[in-house]
């Protein structure tokens, strides 16, 4: 908005799935919007998304009798396997995602639109 005319074409890009407008995350949009009193950005899903595998970390933690340190939380976020709104969550040797997705939205008539996903290599 910003921007306003000099945007108008332009590209931008995000680091994840749009997955705000899928029918999987409606509730979860729902929600969002009567807790916040406003639309989610799409990086809100993916913040969400990364407390639910700090949770599912912790939860096996405790459930194995572990102690919660940094290491410890580390190594079991390192083996994430987690079904999420944006998909499946799981890390490869080097601690990135094994799904990397780039979304791109192009700006026409002064709003920002999907174009498509592709993988990142």
């Amino acid at each position: 908005q910003d921007a306003g005319q000099a945007s108008e074409n332009w590209y931008a890009t995000i680091a994840a799935p749009d997955t705000i407008d899928e029918p999987q995350a409606q509730d979860w949009v729902a929600r969002y919007q009567s807790r916040f009193g406003a639309s989610p950005q799409d990086y809100a899903l993916t913040a969400y998304d990364a407390v639910l595998v700090l949770d599912d970390s912790v939860s096996r933690l405790l459930s194995d009798g572990m102690p919660i340190t940094r290491d410890n939380v580390r190594d079991y976020a390192q083996k994430t396997n987690l079904s999420t709104l944006q998909g499946m969550i799981s890390f490869d040797d080097n601690g990135d995602l094994q799904q990397k997705i780039i979304s791109v939205f192009q700006v026409k008539d002064g709003l920002y639109k999907y174009v498509g996903a592709a993988p990142q290599s």
